[in-house]
């Protein structure tokens, strides 16, 4: 028997235990919330999560069109190449014609 009161009283300290420090850590999720209404909280939490998930779109659609943009960058230097090997050529074949 008394080790059967042993045991109960064990489990009384452990379940004792685990209930402060449920209450240490309600105490400090108030202390850090404060007295803010949870519907509130959870309404404030979908708004961030939702402006995150806008700005990930916004981020993937901006490093979309930067790519964009240097190909763009990269195939107009290569007309511009282009155009001024044209313009040497044209200037070559006028001096010979004119020689």
């Amino acid at each position: 028997a008394a080790a059967a009161e042993q045991a109960a009283l064990e489990r009384r300290g452990a379940a004792e235990q685990v209930a402060q420090d449920a209450t240490a850590r309600v105490a400090a999720l108030r202390e850090a919330v404060g007295d803010e209404d949870p519907e509130a909280l959870v309404a404030a939490h979908r708004e961030v999560r939702d402006l995150a998930a806008r700005r990930a779109e916004r981020a993937t659609a901006l490093t979309t069109l930067e790519g964009r943009v240097e190909a763009a960058a990269r195939g107009r230097a290569a007309l511009e190449r282009r155009g001024r090997r044209a313009d040497r050529a044209a200037a070559r074949a006028a001096r010979r014609g004119a020689g």
